[in-house]
C-alpha cells in the first residue's frame, strides 16, 4: 500500500534541509518569501505533532469492534421488533411504520448511520413507552448502553493497521495540505527570482529545491533514481523519457522537470534520457540497495 502522506512529511524535511543550505541567500534576495517559509516551518510543525498524536493513540483489536457494532445492532432489532408487533396490534400504523425494519437495518451500515440508526430507534421507543408497555425502563437502558460501548471504541484504531498510524497514512487535519501550500508558494517565488538567472549556483537553487520537494517512494521500496531534466538554458525540459535500459522501467518528466523510477535492483544501470524533439543524453550509475539515486540531464 502506497503512504502518500507519509513520503509528503519526508519530502517536507527535504525542503527543510534545502533551506539550511540555500535559506540565507534566499531571504536576503527574495522580501515575501519569509512570510511563507514562516508558514511552511509552522504547518509542518503542527503535522509532526498530529503523526505523534495518531502514533499514540489507543489501538482497538478490530474483532472487539466488530462484535461491539453486532451486538448494538442485534439489541436495537430484538427490542425494535418487539415494539412493532405491539404497536401493530394496537393499530398504531405511523409507529409501527417507524419501528419495521430489516434485520440489517442497523448492523449492515457504516458505523456512524449505524450509531445514528440505533439511537434514532431508541429514542422513538422512549418516547413511546405508554403505548409499547413491552419496552420497560430497563430495556431502554440497555439500548443506550450498547449503543455506548459501540461509539467508545468505533473510532480507534485497530490494531492491524495502527502501523500505518505510525507511518502516517491516515489523513491528518488539514496541516499537510496547508504545507504543501507554503511549500509551493515558496517554490513558485524560487523560480521567479531566480530561474533565469546568469549565475549558474542561483539556477542550481530552483533544480535542488524541486528535488527536495518531490514526492517519492520511501521505505523498503525507495531504490532508484531520482532527477532533475533541464535545457542547456537551465529551463525545466518537459515529457523527456527516461528509461532504464534492459529494464521495463521508465517514466517522463513533469512539467518542472523532475522524475523518478522505484522498485529498482541495486546495480549497475545505463539510463537514456530523450526529450521529444529526438535529442538524447544517456548517462550511467550504481544504484544502491534503500537510495534514490540523483541522476539529473542536461540536454545540450
Amino acid at each position: 500500500m502506497e503512504n502518500t502522506q507519509n513520503d509528503k512529511m519526508i519530502s517536507f524535511d527535504r525542503v527543510k534541509d534545502y533551506h539550511t543550505k540555500y535559506g540565507v541567500k534566499i531571504n536576503t534576495t527574495i522580501e515575501e518569501y519569509k512570510s511563507f517559509e514562516d508558514r511552511f516551518m509552522a504547518n509542518l510543525a503542527k503535522a509532526k505533532a498530529a503523526t505523534l498524536a495518531q502514533a499514540t493513540t489507543p489501538a482497538e483489536n478490530a474483532t472487539t469492534i466488530k462484535d461491539a457494532k453486532k451486538l448494538m445492532a442485534q439489541t436495537i432489532y430484538k427490542f425494535a421488533s418487539r415494539g412493532y408487533e405491539l404497536a401493530k396490534e394496537g393499530k398504531e400504523t405511523t409507529l409501527a411504520t417507524s419501528l419495521h425494519h430489516p434485520k440489517g437495518y442497523v448492523g449492515n451500515v457504516s458505523k456512524n448511520t449505524a450509531v445514528d440508526r440505533a439511537t434514532a430507534l431508541t429514542l422513538i421507543m422512549e418516547k413511546n413507552s405508554i403505548i409499547l408497555t413491552n419496552i420497560v425502563a430497563e430495556n431502554i437502558i440497555t439500548m443506550r448502553a450498547t449503543i455506548a460501548a459501540f461509539v467508545k471504541v468505533k473510532d480507534l484504531p485497530v490494531e492491524k493497521i495502527q502501523e500505518k498510524k505510525v507511518d502516517g497514512t491516515d489523513v491528518l487535519p488539514g496541516y499537510i495540505f496547508e504545507t504543501t501550500q507554503a511549500m509551493n508558494s515558496m517554490y513558485n517565488l524560487v523560480v521567479s527570482y531566480f530561474e533565469d538567472a546568469v549565475v549558474l549556483d542561483d539556477r542550481k537553487l530552483v533544480n535542488a529545491f524541486a528535488l527536495a520537494k518531490q514526492v517519492i517512494p520511501t521505505g523498503t521500496h525507495a531504490t532508484g533514481i531520482i532527477g532533475h531534466v533541464s535545457l542547456f538554458n537551465g529551463h525545466p525540459c518537459i515529457s523527456a523519457s527516461i528509461h532504464i535500459q534492459d529494464t521495463e522501467k521508465d517514466t517522463v518528466s513533469d512539467y518542472e522537470g523532475n522524475y523518478s523510477i522505484a522498485h529498482i535492483v541495486p546495480g549497475y544501470y545505463t539510463v537514456t534520457c530523450k526529450t521529444p524533439g529526438g535529442d538524447e543524453v544517456i548517462k550511467t550509475l550504481y544504484i544502491h540497495q534503500g537510495v534514490m539515486e540523483e541522476l539529473n540531464f542536461i540536454i545540450p
